[in-house]
């Protein structure tokens, strides 16, 4: 269920501020990541921008690039870690782009939603592309303050998109600093919607 949105003052001044509702449900979560894909496949969903707020509003992109990095990650200082989650999010957001805008007739099919534990949830989906491909597409989500919200993805119900993240940024994150890993998303970053 959503919590519905609440309107509240900000502090010394009258102006509103409408604050998003939160999902208590992981099944919400993964709906509204799939409405935006849904979207983008069919030019509704116009703008990097849109498709970046979609990501940081169903992605727990922290603990996603703490998980890729690994042990490095808690020594990297707070400023460069909210830097490698921002170069990361764009990243996330543009491949999304560029996959989605090329399929036609798209839809996803929910399966089932497994509770790991109280924090940790699994929902199974299949993307249908166009009635012809069937792709098999697990979420892992975690519960925080702000909703549920996707660490990772199991592709083909296997494939973790974080274990082949770890893989092929490894070589970046070989030193004491994320600055290498950075600088490669960045440039990659550059060229992904080309």
């Amino acid at each position: 269920k959503l919590k519905s949105t609440k309107n509240i003052k900000s502090s010394g001044t009258d102006r509103v501020k409408t604050i998003k509702p939160i999902s208590f449900n992981p099944d919400d979560t993964v709906k509204e990541l799939h409405k935006g894909l849904r979207d983008i496949s069919l030019n509704n969903l116009n703008g990097y921008k849109n498709v970046l707020k979609l990501i940081q509003n169903t992605y727990d992109t922290n603990k996603m690039t703490g998980m890729i990095v690994g042990n490095l990650w808690k020594n990297v200082p707070s400023d460069k870690q909210n830097e490698m989650k921002l170069v990361f999010e764009e990243y996330i957001a543009k491949n999304y782009i560029k996959r989605f805008r090329k399929m036609k007739n798209v839809d996803f099919k929910e399966l089932e939603t497994t509770k790991i534990n109280q924090n940790y949830t699994m929902v199974k989906t299949i993307l249908k592309i166009e009635d012809k491909e069937n792709i098999k597409i697990d979420y892992l989500l975690l519960k925080k303050q702000s909703g549920w919200k996707i660490f990772d993805i199991l592709l083909a119900g296997s494939v973790s998109e974080i274990a082949t993240k770890k893989s092929e940024f490894g070589s970046f994150t070989k030193g004491k600093t994320i600055d290498k890993l950075i600088e490669a998303l960045r440039n990659k970053n550059l060229t992904i919607l080309e």
